[in-house]
């Protein structure tokens, strides 16, 4: 039984490990989305004043305190639909779980968790506030971008990251 042992870990080369499972680089990304969200937003909305411009980039960068109560430049407000957008987005962490499954890669896996790390930040805003905490606002001239908090930056920079790998992904070539 001894010599089966040492044989089997013979076959191994030295400094090779068996391949890392994604799971624990998507919970890591999924956590960081999630705490650099929810620090941020205290930050922003214990220090912000409530009508006020915080100029940064003058002209084109500035925090603010906004509330979003519907989904994507407020579209859908209101106290139904926030019940439709809390079962909706309950469905999307479940199914983005399981995509976790499926992903090629650690950084599928990495894009998996910031997706799922930001969409727990906005849903816990949701239940916990009525709204989403928002407080990026970009301007530039009279172009107006919607203000924006981390949460969705993580959920729009991962679901881009993964547009980018399926169209780019290279394919194993046959024979």
């Amino acid at each position: 039984m001894r010599a089966c042992a040492s044989s089997a870990s013979a076959k191994r080369k030295p400094g090779v490990h068996k391949k890392a499972r994604p799971t624990a680089l998507f919970f890591a990304a999924a956590a960081l989305a999630l705490a650099a969200d929810q620090v941020t937003k205290w930050a922003a909305f214990a220090n912000l004043p409530d009508s006020w411009d915080v100029s940064i980039v003058p002209g084109v960068f500035y925090l603010v305190r906004a509330g979003n109560t519907g989904v994507v430049w407020g579209l859908l407000g209101g106290w139904p639909q926030a019940v439709l957008l809390v079962g909706w987005a309950a469905a999307v962490l479940v199914a983005v779980y399981f995509f976790l499954f499926a992903a090629g890669s650690r950084l599928e896996a990495a894009a998996l968790g910031a997706i799922l790390g930001g969409a727990v930040g906005n849903l816990f805003d949701r239940a916990a506030f009525g709204y989403v905490r928002d407080f990026l606002d970009f301007r530039i001239r009279e172009w107006h971008w919607p203000t924006f908090n981390v949460a969705d930056a993580c959920i729009t920079v991962g679901a881009g990251l993964l547009v980018w790998l399926f169209l780019f992904r290279t394919q194993p070539k046959e024979g």
